[in-house]
């Protein structure tokens, strides 16, 4: 809480003192309104945030009122602690200032040469526009819809055969695949996918996992899309009972080196359980996106007789972040759905591969040369300015959340969520928030209470860390911005969150 909003207030009130309890570990300000009222929610906030479960964790919390800005509760509001995935936040306020809920990413088709009786004599050229949602998620699932529709399109424009190659252009993003501060051993998993200009599926194959025909043999696995892209290794076991001790695999375990086109799966699976989903990150993703086209290409019967490869790697061919040779011809042009719809799979399903695209746009965007990571963050920064977040109050490594050692303080987090509430696209980022009880990743959380369906907020979770960062709205119609980041607790994640909710049912009330 900042010295100036503390002496504005208590000049409001007409008293005159030390502000030295800006030094206690938890301040709170006095509301206009019932007095018993406001000592009851501070000594419920109070012993909430000062549970004794969580004596050598760190709470950063903050509280305000939307409309008048005072600080209602603190506790370490200032002190810099990780987000996790309330990092989000920042990226998807930062897009959305940039561009506008209408916005869309565009993927275009090339070709390099003439068609001529029906054979293209040169390559098809796919030029990645940032676009983090080319897949089957806002096609029914259908993950090759799309790349059957270029099928149709490319037979339209009267191609039956593809002379050359299928080429994927990623090039207005950089070819640093990783966020800052990745562990090595996340690379395997859905939530740490490569980043890429050209998307697809969320670079990730989907592996269906159901149990074996009898006890001892592997896990029968179906792979989507149906791509020989990565070589499986199948290790798993049909098993009776799960096994027990330390040691002992109890779940399905998937690895992958980095770079390698090798996935081994391990692991026990029950012979009574029903089909799993599961998914895989896969290398290189814009040569996985080209390769996936090129065989269904030839399922739609277009004929390709060069390689799929990635455009760094494809000889006498190049393009720049911001321009592509006089020869190429446009084929076509794939616009995503708009930013707004992009925005809910963000925070709601809290994808991280939309957030790292988002994140290297926002550099593209300002620079016109290929998005880095850095890049975007210094455009977040300018566009965050101007809703009212401090540069000091936040030290971001990446657009998702993931790295450890992203900083932000609470106190940032209610500047940003105020800002953006008086901002013209206010709606468009509320409505991509989780709801509680109602959808997202508060689908679960705060059903059956009184704070249910009133709390829009991002969840967050890595190892040791658990936060909520949000807007809560009360029964007499009052709306409060928070933000609650636990950070090094021992305990469960459950109490993390029991105390979250706790704290956003007694606001409400």
């Amino acid at each position: 809480m900042s010295q100036h909003l503390c002496r504005q207030h208590l000049r409001r009130c007409g008293l005159f003192f030390a502000l030295s309890f800006l030094h206690l570990q938890a301040a709170v300000l006095v509301l206009p309104g019932n007095a018993a009222d406001t000592k009851s929610l501070r000594a419920g906030l109070s012993e909430i945030f000062n549970d004794e479960k969580f004596s050598d964790a760190i709470w950063g919390v903050q509280i305000e009122d939307l409309k008048s800005g005072d600080v209602i509760f603190q506790k370490n509001g200032d002190k810099l602690l990780i987000p996790a995935s309330n990092q989000k936040l920042l990226t998807a306020a930062a897009i959305l200032l940039e561009l506008g809920p209408e916005a869309t990413f565009d993927t275009q088709l090339y070709r390099t040469g003439p068609v001529e009786n029906g054979i293209l004599k040169g390559d098809l050229v796919v030029r990645g526009g940032g676009d983090p949602s080319l897949g089957g998620r806002f096609h029914n699932d259908d993950i090759t819809f799309t790349f059957r529709q270029w099928a149709s399109t490319l037979k339209q424009a009267g191609i039956q055969q593809i002379e050359g190659r299928i080429i994927g252009d990623d090039n207005i993003f950089d070819d640093v695949a990783y966020g800052a501060g990745w562990q090595v051993d996340y690379l395997a998993h859905w939530y740490a996918a490569e980043i890429s200009a050209l998307s697809f599926n969320d670079n990730c194959i989907d592996l269906l996992i159901r149990p074996g025909g009898q006890i001892g043999k592997p896990a029968a696995i179906t792979v989507r899309p149906d791509t020989n892209y990565l070589e499986i290794i199948n290790k798993s076991q049909t098993v009776s009972k799960l096994p027990r001790g330390a040691g002992q695999l109890r779940e399905i375990d998937i690895r992958r080196d980095p770079d390698s086109r090798r996935l081994r799966i391990h692991g026990p699976v029950l012979a009574k359980a029903k089909q799993n989903l599961e998914w895989a990150s896969v290398p290189n993703p814009t040569l996985f996106a080209v390769t996936v086209l090129k065989e269904v290409l030839e399922k739609e019967g277009i004929k390709v007789n060069g390689e799929a490869q990635d455009i760094d790697q494809a000889e006498g061919l190049s393009s720049t972040a911001d321009s592509v040779p006089q020869s190429w011809v446009l084929v076509h042009t794939e616009k995503s759905p708009p930013l707004s719809e992009l925005l809910k799979v963000y925070l709601q399903n809290s994808q991280n591969l939309y957030g790292e695209c988002f994140l290297k746009y926002l550099g593209y965007a300002s620079t016109k040369q290929s998005g880095t990571s850095d890049s975007g963050i210094k455009r977040m920064k300018q566009l965050l300015k101007r809703v009212g977040v401090p540069e000091d109050g936040y030290r971001p490594m990446d657009g998702s959340g993931l790295a450890r050692g992203n900083l932000i303080t609470a106190e940032a987090f209610c500047r940003l969520l105020a800002g953006m509430a008086k901002n013209p696209h206010a709606e468009t980022f509320k409505n991509a928030l989780p709801l509680s009880g109602k959808r997202g990743s508060l689908d679960g959380r705060m059903r059956n209470t009184k704070a249910e369906g009133r709390v829009l907020a991002k969840t967050g979770y890595i190892s040791r860390v658990r936060t909520l960062s949000g807007y809560v709205e009360s029964r007499n119609g009052d709306t409060y911005v928070f933000s609650f980041l636990a950070n090094n607790f021992r305990t469960s994640v459950k109490e993390a969150e029991r105390l979250q909710d706790k704290a956003c049912v007694l606001l409400v009330q």
